[in-house]
């Protein structure tokens, strides 16, 4: 289970489920084996794709999102969910 990524500008959450799977999908296709820790990182990164897409109106902030806006997100996400 991964909890939603904190968001403060929840715009419209209308696709914020396809672009789960689709985050969370697409990095399970970059990924040589299927295990345990690729799944967990494939959640984060669908949970990190999801909070950007509700931050605006259909594709308008998905469609400019670079690759390192995403792997920011991720980092910070990741340091957020770790438990020392």
């Amino acid at each position: 289970m991964v909890p939603a990524y904190p968001t403060m500008d929840v715009v419209d959450p209308t696709g914020a489920g396809d672009s789960f799977a689709g985050g969370m999908l697409g990095y399970l296709c970059t990924q040589a084996e299927i295990d345990d820790a690729a799944l967990k990182r494939s959640l984060i990164r669908g949970t990190v794709t999801a909070s950007i897409t509700i931050e605006d109106f259909s594709l308008t902030r998905i469609k400019d999102t670079s690759r390192d806006e995403i792997e920011k997100r991720v980092r910070a996400f990741s340091e957020m969910l770790r438990i020392d």
